[in-house]
């Protein structure tokens, strides 16, 4: 259960950091955010290298590091809408969305083997330090090319309120909020959910979908070794899963700009579906479970690439930031609750291991389905419709 909440606190500052960020940003702006970021990774990392209790391990990997790992995770996610801002960017912005949420399945594919093979032949401690150099170097290359669009890094001053003319400026000039090219540095406003039905309708979407989502990618391995598997092959399914994950949302992209935003995102939720149903209720061997893995890895993130696209469609300019805030903050609080939710559901109910963990995998997708489908009727569009 401690392990499990350090991989779940990772997610939820991984996404719960977005809001946050838009108002560090407007404070020391893109650079100082990333070098800030690389600071709280470098010393999380340096930490947990030292680290011999699990608390030690949950303060300085799952607290330190991760907030480092969400504001860097952030930062790409708060800058990539201020790039794609027109109607004619809408397909860039989808497939540019594929691509920043495939990095994190290149991290799950990289980031066990150099562990793997480091603490063999050495020890964790160097597994962390070489992890860390590794990171750093990275982080400063990003801190390096990373820039902020013009448009939107342009800060108006209070005196700049009344321009030359001797006209004062509107409200809006001054905020710098009210586009969807805009970091949301706002409070979010919470009248957007009886204001906006459809927003609502999105919002419960992303948050039970987040609940199971992190699922497979926590309890598989563990499962892999109740059925008899090795832990090896166990952390291999982490790896195809992130393989999955790596081509997976650049696809999303391009086939959202073909057949539609929403029109995707039940498609491959249902495909998520029938692969919790058909393959990892009844996965017993080892090649059954890595087809699950890869299933799940490539049709999962759907919502995640899509969402902001999502929330700039059925959102009003001026509610956009508060949505896409909003949002991330759901994801993130639904990652904490749902593998602990799991957890506690099969040690009340007292039933097969991981029996919940299945079936939560498949009825929650399908409730996410059914409102989607009703997100695209009350969007006046028919269901064969591109949306």
């Amino acid at each position: 259960m401690q392990l499990t909440l350090i991989g779940t606190t990772i997610a939820f500052l991984g996404l719960g950091l977005v809001t946050p960020t838009g108002a560090i940003i407007s404070k020391i702006r893109v650079r100082g955010t990333l070098l800030l970021a690389t600071a709280l990774t470098f010393f999380g990392l340096v930490m947990a290298a030292y680290s011999t209790q699990i608390w030690q391990i949950f303060v300085s990997l799952g607290v330190c590091a991760s907030t480092g790992f969400g504001l860097l995770f952030a930062v790409s996610v708060v800058i990539i809408p201020s790039w794609f801002d027109t109607p004619q960017d809408e397909g860039s912005r989808n497939v540019a969305f594929g691509i920043i949420m495939s990095s994190t399945g290149v991290s799950g594919i990289i980031i066990p083997c150099v562990i793997t093979q480091i603490s063999d032949r050495l020890d964790m401690r160097w597994a962390y330090h070489i992890l860390n150099i590794i990171f750093l170097l990275f982080n400063i290359i990003g801190c390096l090319i990373i820039t902020e669009n013009p448009t939107t890094s342009k800060i108006i001053k209070p005196q700049q309120l009344i321009k030359d003319d001797g006209q004062k400026a509107r409200k809006t000039d001054y905020e710098g909020h009210n586009s969807s090219n805009s970091y949301p540095n706002n409070i979010p406003k919470l009248s957007i959910f009886y204001d906006n039905p459809n927003f609502l309708i999105w919002f419960v979407v992303g948050f039970i979908r987040s609940t199971v989502d992190l699922i497979p990618f926590i309890f598989l391995p563990s499962y892999a070794t109740l059925i008899g598997l090795s832990p090896v092959q166990g952390a291999t399914l982490i790896t195809v899963m992130s393989v999955g994950a790596t081509l997976g949302p650049i696809c999303i992209g391009l086939i959202a700009d073909r057949l539609g935003k929403l029109n995707t995102a039940i498609l491959f939720t249902a495909i998520t579906i029938f692969a919790a149903l058909f393959v990892w209720t009844f996965a017993y061997s080892y090649h059954t479970l890595l087809l699950y893995a890869l299933l799940f890895g490539f049709f999962g993130p759907s919502y995640y690439t899509l969402t902001v696209s999502v929330i700039s469609d059925i959102t009003e300019t001026s509610t956009f930031s508060s949505g896409v805030s909003i949002a991330y903050i759901a994801n993130a609080i639904g990652f904490i609750v749902g593998p602990i939710a799991a957890n506690a559901i099969e040690s009340f109910l007292n039933i097969e291991p991981y029996r919940t963990h299945k079936l939560a995998c498949v009825f929650v997708p399908i409730l996410s389905v059914m409102l989607i489908i009703i997100l695209k009727l009350r969007l006046q569009s028919g269901l064969m419709e591109k949306v």
